[in-house]
């Protein structure tokens, strides 16, 4: 049974290394792996609180952003004029709410069953840092937190670039009437898209104009030291603004970077890949007391992601590399749960690295798990990760690119 991600129709936006506000929400392992939420566009187009409504005057005659509820500390309008100027665009803005979004601040993968077995806590983020989240409507909220002027500046022009996306139909994939089963590579190719756009162009903003960091340095920074679940948060980010990097040299081509833009985060990875998806069939035989209870595709990025959390980069990468495809059953039996989780590689020999990744990512999450965790090698090209509890018992077989397992 395929079942669709839960998964939210408003994308998450926010600042990339400042303080990111994220929802905080448990979801229901049965039905989904992909874990994200975030507040409604349609409770967050209109203010939520009390506000009061100022209009900032430190210049920008262009354009009047009205600032709601306090004030930024910057020029609202010259930041938004130029970041249009950027862009190429001529939007008028959407209103600006200075709220602390306390209520969603965090990043929960280990709510979500699968993200914990694979042995991915959850993140949580310094309240006194400069913050943001712009909704699907263009509604752009800020947190100026301790963050200085130009650290203020730089998120709200994050922002504005998000807004830009929005109110200026540069996402296909948000009006499409054809819409593709939503897994969680997808979900995430398009976030790595969304908001890689937004780093790309507040670092050009940031060089031309503030004497801060750029985003993406922060971001590869934090990427670098952070935990599991601090990284699989800021790989949307990172990755995405070097994808983005790479495909223009200017901010007002950034509507071209959605025009023939990746499926998967491989293709997001390895920009000019001639690589295409595999096919890939996973068929459980679940007779007895285990019920097939939902499937998703991870990725390459998240996997890489979660393998890092067991191997150092390099070998999580290496491993992954060749990845065609991949598919993740679960499992249920009353309150317990099991993942087979299958790979159909580029071929046999990228099969035999992941193989080996795998079998010393699953001797580590033997050692501090308590689920049991098996490599399985069902063809050539194809490798089976097992994580279970010690009741579980299955036999995995497979022939080309199909795998049978088998419950006992």
């Amino acid at each position: 049974m395929r079942v669709k991600a839960l998964v939210v129709v408003l994308l998450l936006l926010v600042s990339g290394c400042s303080a990111p506000f994220l929802g905080d929400t448990t979801t229901d392992a049965e039905t989904e792996v992909l874990n994200e939420s975030t507040v409604d566009a349609t409770t967050t187009d209109a203010p939520m609180t009390e506000t009061t409504t100022t209009t900032d005057t430190l210049g920008g005659d262009e354009y009047d952003v009205t600032v709601q509820n306090g004030t930024l500390g910057v020029d609202e309008d010259e930041a938004y004029g130029r970041t249009q100027s950027l862009l190429g665009t001529d939007i008028e803005p959407r209103p600006v709410e200075v709220r602390n979004l306390t209520e969603h601040r965090g990043f929960a993968p280990g709510a979500n069953d699968f993200f914990a077995t694979m042995g991915v806590g959850n993140a949580s983020f310094a309240e006194d840092t400069a913050g943001g989240l712009t909704t699907t409507s263009g509604a752009v909220y800020i947190h100026p937190g301790n963050g200085s002027p130009g650290e203020v500046e730089q998120v709200l022009v994050h922002e504005y670039v998000h807004a830009a996306q929005f109110n200026g139909n540069m996402l296909p994939w948000i009006d499409a009437l054809e819409q593709p089963r939503l897994t969680n590579d997808l979900v995430q190719t398009r976030l790595s898209l969304v908001e890689g756009g937004a780093v790309y162009v507040s670092d050009v903003y940031t060089d031309q104009h503030l004497d801060v960091a750029p985003s993406s340095t922060r971001i590869a920074d934090e990427y670098d030291s952070g935990s599991t679940a601090e990284r699989l948060f800021l790989a949307r980010y990172h990755f995405g603004n070097q994808y983005v990097a790479n495909e223009i040299d200017d901010p007002s081509e950034l509507e071209t970077v959605y025009e023939d833009y990746p499926r998967t985060t491989e293709q997001l990875l390895h920009p000019g890949s001639d690589d295409a998806e595999r096919d890939l069939n996973v068929a459980v035989d679940d007779a007895g007391e285990w019920r097939t209870a939902g499937n998703d595709t991870i990725g390459e990025l998240t996997t890489r992601v979660l393998l890092s959390g067991e191997l150092d980069d390099d070998t999580a990468s290496q491993a992954v590399a060749g990845w065609g495809t991949d598919d993740v059953v679960i499992l249920r039996n009353d309150d317990q749960r099991a993942y087979i989780w299958a790979f159909r590689m580029d071929d046999t020999s990228e099969a035999d690295e992941l193989a080996a990744a795998m079998e010393t990512f699953a001797d580590a999450r033997n050692a501090d798990s308590d689920a049991m965790f098996a490599v399985d090698r069902p063809t050539g090209e194809t490798v089976v990760l097992t994580a279970a509890p010690d009741s579980f018992d299955a036999a995995v077989e497979g022939e080309n690119g199909s795998v049978t397992v088998t419950v006992e």
